[in-house]
């Protein structure tokens, strides 16, 4: 004689269902350097630009590795490393609907209409026709400043 289980069909799919969605939510968390805590290497200045110090922070490791820095002149900024000792600095807003892009798989992606952009910013597959905006970056000993000094007038 077979033993009838009394896990049901509803309950064996939302245990299912369940078990994905965790799984979903733990590669979604992790599989963006960019969601990485930055703030013991980055520093705001009083001019509105941020210091960064690369040495650390973690998705700045390694050439391809890339990190939000958070707003800077009032943008939201990625950094991303793009030889051993050189960087880039972009804007994160998208060129096509203004959503937040982040960078996965060597290439920047906008989750919201699928566009992605290269490491320097230029559009890969639209529908954005427009590259994404660099930020001034300048290197000043072991840190990099990101952003535009402001002007003065005198």
């Amino acid at each position: 004689m077979t033993e009838q289980s009394s896990f049901s069909r509803r309950a064996f799919f939302t245990t299912a269902a369940v078990a994905i969605g965790a799984t979903a939510i733990g590669i979604a968390g992790s599989s963006s350097a960019s969601a990485a805590s930055v703030s013991d290497g980055v520093s705001s200045l009083k001019d509105g630009r941020v210091r960064v110090d690369p040495s650390k922070i973690a998705g700045l490791q390694f050439v391809g590795g890339s990190v939000n820095v958070g707003k800077v002149d009032g943008k939201i900024v990625g950094l991303i490393r793009t030889k051993a000792s050189k960087y880039r600095a972009l804007s994160l807003r998208c060129t096509h609907g203004n959503s937040i892009v982040s960078w996965q798989d060597n290439v920047w992606v906008c989750r919201e209409h699928g566009c992605t952009y290269s490491a320097s910013g230029k559009v890969r597959q639209g529908p954005a026709k427009k590259k994404l905006k660099s930020v001034k970056i300048k290197t000043s000993g072991k840190f990099l400043v990101v952003g535009k000094k402001p002007t003065t007038i005198a």
